[in-house]
């Protein structure tokens, strides 16, 4: 199986597990089970039905991540308090309409709100791409 960019095969399961491992098959980061999430939503919040942990899963254009909400809690609260939604479903009504300066819109938002430059991946295909990237490069530096 080919390893997922961004990810080293040769560490073991136990090591932080951020998100799931592979992008097309969406496992609990917690406690690794697999789960079927109940929402067609771009970003909603969830909860693992095996260990009830609170996730947050992103429909990214390469399949969903499920991300622990106790590893990446204050980065989350921050990109919505960025975008001015309380809920994450809410994310959906601004990407139904929005255009290419609703996105640069979005982002200088979200640049504002963590108070640097988003230099933005060529890989950014879709809305919650750019949320996935953020969350993953955000969680880095910003939480502890």
């Amino acid at each position: 199986m080919p390893a997922v960019r961004g990810t080293d095969p040769e560490k073991s399961a136990g090591d932080d597990r951020l998100m799931t491992p592979n992008p097309y098959s969406v496992n609990c980061p917690t406690c690794g089970q697999p789960f079927e999430p109940s929402e067609a939503h771009a970003v909603f919040d969830s909860a693992c039905a095996s260990c009830r942990a609170k996730l947050l899963v992103v429909r990214t254009s390469r399949g969903p991540r499920a991300y622990a909400m106790e590893r990446i809690g204050l980065v989350a609260q921050r990109i919505k308090r960025g975008l001015d939604i309380d809920d994450w479903r809410q994310l959906d009504s601004l990407l139904k309409d929005h255009d290419s300066l609703d996105t640069v819109e979005y982002v200088m938002r979200l640049e504002e709100e963590f108070g640097e430059k988003l230099e933005s991946p060529e890989d950014w295909e879709s809305f919650p791409d750019m949320i996935d990237w953020l969350i993953r490069r955000m969680r880095l530096f910003h939480d502890p």
